[in-house]
């Protein structure tokens, strides 16, 4: 399987103010650009687990990549499994590359991860633009999301991986023993304890 994992372009960024006025807080493009790791993290742990797949690695914002110009990239990819990578602030631009990316290449399967799906899991999973969304740390959920679709199993069954048609039905989060990301979750998540185990980040993506 090709698989494709996209930071998006940072175009239509939600904007953050530090009072009703709108006045004084940090925005994106104050700060610049930074290594995606989070994203790259996932995508090594999944290249070093399952290395018969191809994995492919486009960072919009440091690349200088627009939503114009990722269509045919996309399409060059010619990608099974997509995940994007997004901010609350930048969701606007995750769902714009998953319409990219389900016009030229529409049986893949897009996934939406990072703090967003972690923040909002149940309004991330209703999205239509994504056929699942990983909330918490995604390096053990997407591999194990790779690996059964590549085998044709059960994805609802991952910890941490929901559905549009799954979310509603499963089970709440135990009382206190989900708090690693939010004081009040809703949905158990994907967690990654043994960190020693997970893949260094392959920078050459």
């Amino acid at each position: 399987m090709n698989v494709l994992v996209i930071n998006p372009p940072c175009e239509h960024t939600i904007p953050e103010y530090a009072d009703d006025y709108g006045r004084g807080y940090l925005e994106p493009r104050e700060y610049g650009n930074f290594p995606p790791l989070g994203a790259l993290y996932v995508l090594s742990q999944a290249e070093a687990r399952l290395p018969q797949h191809r994995y492919y690695f486009l960072d919009c914002p440091s690349a200088g990549i627009s939503h114009k110009r990722l269509r045919p990239l996309i399409a060059r990819f010619e990608p099974d499994l997509v995940g994007i990578s997004s901010y609350t602030i930048s969701i606007l631009d995750a769902m714009r590359v998953a319409e990219s990316v389900r016009a030229v290449s529409p049986a893949a399967h897009i996934c939406l991860g990072g703090h967003h799906s972690t923040a909002f899991p149940v309004e991330a999973a209703m999205l239509p633009q994504f056929d699942s969304i990983i909330a918490g740390e995604g390096e053990h959920a997407f591999t194990e999301l790779l690996d059964r679709l590549d085998t044709r199993q059960e994805i609802d069954a991952i910890r941490g991986v929901y559905r549009a048609e799954s979310v509603h039905s499963a089970k709440p989060a135990a009382d206190g023993a989900e708090r690693r990301f939010l004081s009040r979750p809703t949905l158990p998540f994907g967690y990654v304890s043994a960190i020693d185990e997970l893949a260094f980040p392959n920078r050459r993506h």
